[in-house]
């Protein structure tokens, strides 16, 4: 493989990306998972959940490592393609969610479980970076924002990591 490495992408079997990566390691592949922390309802406390739902990132650690046994690995269900092309990814991508990763897993516990219905939130990037906010709604991930845009309420929906909860006296 001479000159750049691209990353490629697999999809996932449900609740198997951990599985999909061990695996995928294990047969000398380099992977990618990222990890946001976020709110389960259900034990109500912090985990550590794939950011994107049954995807991974992966790439072979030797130019001699076929792409063709990502299929049959446990944990995959596929490789993501466009029509026949398999999809590929360079450092640049990767490196951005690294970044978003980092970022978002700085937020403390109580940062992420402190928004509620009716807040208000600064959004802290993006090209809405700095504008206030109320929380309209959230789930594990994302956040339903109302904000004014000229006079005029405009929903919009971010990632959790991308706002920030704002005292207001």
């Amino acid at each position: 493989m001479g000159g750049q490495k691209f990353w490629y992408v697999a999809h996932t079997k449900p609740l198997s990306e951990i599985i999909a990566r061990d695996n995928l390691i294990s047969q000398n592949f380099e992977c990618y998972l990222p990890l946001v922390k976020t709110f389960n309802k259900r034990s109500k406390s912090i985990i550590y959940a794939p950011l994107f739902k049954r995807y991974i990132f992966l790439r072979p650690n030797d130019s001699n490592i076929s792409l063709s046994t990502v299929r049959s690995t446990i944990g995959v269900s596929s490789l993501v393609k466009f029509g026949s092309l398999i999809a590929k990814c360079n450092d640049s991508t990767v490196f951005e969610i690294k970044d978003y990763e980092k970022s978002h897993n700085l937020l403390s516990s109580s940062e992420i479980i402190s928004i509620k219905k009716g807040d208000v939130v600064s959004i802290n990037h993006g090209p809405f970076s700095g504008y206030l906010a109320k929380v309209s709604s959230f789930n594990d991930n994302n956040v339903n924002l109302l904000f004014d845009i000229l006079g005029k309420d405009t929903a919009m929906s971010l990632s959790l990591g991308m706002v920030s909860k704002v005292e207001v006296y």
